[in-house]
């Protein structure tokens, strides 16, 4: 179905994997421990006495592995270091300044944008119409239109002034050539900036401003599946997802170094997908989008999704009463994008 992507090295990710739970001090899952023998004598360059120093997203591996090889019961008991959450968000908030702002347009534009001669196009899904006025209020010009057949809305800009104050905006905030390429190929720096340099691809951390929270409202996806596993109490393990896909890796290997995850390339349609899923990986984007907030429908698909793992967090899911508020929570999510 899929292939792992180009910066995936299964012999790294198995040494990271023993490495974090064989680091963890009196650790006694014996089925773990069973587990990781079987993966010494398979990959010796994963032994104990094999190790290099290299760095690994640490407890991200444990979590990962943990998952994958033993119950999902207890492991929030098991890792008293990971942070819990409050029940209560903070009250949402838009992107305030024009530095932030620009941020987040710029991811939005990113993963749902297009540059042509005097024109800017985003588009929509159909349920975030209220999203696209907004992106039109802020800059004080274009249109918004729906698109027949498609379930989608675009928001079209022409105007002169808002294309160049777009530009000032978004001018250095870019992570990939993709549309800094449309803004040289239509000349946008002589056109809308009397000549300013249209600059190369960004290099900043995603922790710190709006560019994900942009990028995750045109093209981000939270889920709550509930796969069967006889070694859970109730047979059934919860699993929380983000996901991110895109064509080009780029960025989506940006947020895998920084946020951990799994990265995918499906062959077929050439299309590469990030997954994250551990408690851990979770976890962190909890935290950053409880900073930096979701302004598309995708924001109450987050607070359902967050209210999961606060039923995990306080070990819910092993009774029959929370299992069933998860569940529906999950169906919840996926009747917003219907």
């Amino acid at each position: 179905m899929y292939t792992v992507g180009l910066d995936v090295d299964t012999h790294f990710i198995m040494k990271n994997l023993a490495t974090g739970v064989l680091g963890i001090k009196n650790y006694k899952n014996s089925s773990t421990q069973n587990f990781l023998l079987d993966l010494e004598a398979k990959y010796p360059e994963t032994s104990q006495n094999s190790r290099s120093s290299e760095e690994t997203s640490y407890f991200s591996g444990v979590v990962v592995l943990l998952k994958n090889y033993t119950s999902s019961e207890g492991l929030l008991e098991d890792f008293p270091e990971i942070e819990q959450i409050s029940d209560h968000m903070k009250k949402h908030e838009k992107p305030v300044g024009e530095a932030e702002f620009g941020y987040y347009l710029a991811g939005l534009i990113e993963a749902g944008g297009y540059f042509g001669d005097q024109l800017l196009e985003i588009l929509f899904f159909e349920k975030d119409i209220t999203l696209a006025y907004y992106i039109k209020k802020r800059i004080g010009y274009g249109s918004v239109y729906f698109i027949k057949d498609k379930r989608a809305v675009k928001y079209v800009l022409r105007h002169t002034a808002g294309l160049k104050y777009v530009l000032d905006l978004v001018n250095g905030k870019f992570l990939t050539n993709c549309k800094i390429n449309q803004l040289l190929k239509h000349d946008y720096g002589t056109k809308f900036a009397g000549g300013t340099e249209i600059l190369p691809p960004a290099n900043f951390s995603l922790m710190t401003n709006h560019y994900l929270a942009g990028f995750t409202d045109s093209d981000g996806y939270f889920g709550i599946s509930t796969p069967k596993d006889k070694s859970s109490k109730l047979g059934i393990r919860v699993r929380l997802r983000f996901v991110l896909g895109q064509k080009d890796p780029t960025i989506l290997q940006k947020v895998k170094y920084e946020f951990g995850g799994s990265l995918y390339h499906y062959k077929s349609t050439d299309n590469y997908l990030l997954e994250l899923s551990s408690l851990l990986q979770n976890l962190k984007v909890i935290e950053y989008f409880d900073k930096f907030n979701l302004n598309s429908i995708k924001h109450l698909a987050f607070f359902k999704w967050r209210k999961a793992y606060r039923i995990v967090q306080r070990k819910e899911h092993l009774t029959e009463k929370g299992l069933l508020k998860i569940k529906l929570l999950g169906k919840s999510i996926s009747e917003l994008i219907k």
